[in-house]
């Protein structure tokens, strides 16, 4: 096939655009503004300039590349979405419909969209969150995610798009593309990469924050299954661990890992937002998704990783 994966030199664009790649596909990276070197390393792979909120580039680009199927990663994330909802609506909303036009007006046979746990809101701690329990977004990212999956539902209910959403937990572990993370991922990321090269951390407070985390590999393999599964009853699935782990916890398990990590994690937490864990008893069932990464291995393969990759940078303390 041939695959556009939207913000395909992103966090989790670039570790799909590779992925597919390794499985044989032809695999466009469509991005606004392209980290070149994201996928640099990897054949097959052409990188497009484009812009998700124009329809017309967007579906010149499908019909010149000859696309089978386009997965949707791209968007304006929470802290950029509370700063600018206006674009935020126009990246995150108006692009989602336009990947679901260009799929009506050449019959793409499926578009797989990325939308995340920020669907659910405020939720009980330790309450599993199963794909029908009640929408009530908190954030403008949430409220355009939600927004998006009752477009795509809709397309598909009435052009026959076969659309599928995959709603994410909290991702974790190195990008192939610099990025800023921030909140509960930008924690675990300072963890990781300055344990990983000797330097200490310091974090104010969150260390009894719960959270439902995914390694970047099982997202990557649930994107997938997204993408060639057939016979779905559904099109909306949780992608998370299904289990729920204290930031302190992690720190813990840094310093297992390398025993001179000097971390200190304050108490408290940082967002009540969605704290679940995520039922993933339906992508279990129907997308045969199952998490190879424990929090312990994911963690260890990130530190490897951080070793390697920041040992020719410098980390702003």
């Amino acid at each position: 096939m041939v695959i556009l994966v939207t913000g395909g030199t992103g966090y989790i664009g670039a570790h799909l655009v590779s992925e597919l790649v390794k499985r044989g596909e032809k695999v466009i990276a469509y991005d606004f503004a392209p980290y070149f070197e994201a996928v640099k390393d990897l054949n097959n792979v052409k990188i497009i300039k484009g812009d998700i909120t124009d329809l017309s580039q967007l579906l010149h680009a499908i019909k010149k590349e000859q696309v089978n199927l386009i997965v949707h990663t791209a968007a304006l994330l929470t802290d950029e979405s509370e700063r600018a909802p206006l674009a935020a609506l126009k990246i995150n909303l108006e692009g989602t419909v336009n990947c679901l036009e260009v799929a009506r007006l050449t019959d793409l046979p499926r578009v797989v969209y990325i939308s995340s746990r920020a669907v659910y809101g405020y939720t009980p701690i330790g309450q599993p969150l199963d794909e029908d329990y009640p929408k009530q977004p908190v954030s403008i990212y949430g409220i355009t995610k939600l927004a998006s999956e009752y477009f795509g539902q809709n397309y598909a209910n009435n052009y026959g798009i076969d659309f599928i959403a995959l709603r994410l937990s909290l991702v974790y572990g190195l990008p192939r593309a610099p990025i800023v993370f921030r909140g509960v991922s930008g924690i675990i990321m300072e963890m990781i990469q300055k344990s990983a090269i000797g330097m200490p951390v310091k974090i104010s407070k969150g260390g009894d924050g719960a959270y439902d985390l995914i390694y970047i590999k099982d997202v990557i393999q649930a994107i997938v299954l997204a993408c060639y599964t057939k016979g779905l009853k559904h099109r909306i699935f949780n992608i998370g661990s299904g289990e729920l782990i204290k930031l302190k916890d992690i720190a813990e398990i840094i310093k297992k890992t390398i025993p001179n990590a000097k971390i200190e994690i304050g108490s408290g937490e940082l967002i009540p937002t969605a704290r679940g864990p995520l039922d993933t008893t339906r992508a279990q069932t129907e997308l045969g998704f199952k998490c190879k990464y424990t929090i312990e291995k994911g963690v260890l393969e990130s530190l490897r990783n951080a070793k390697f990759f920041e040992s020719s940078r410098s980390i702003k303390k």
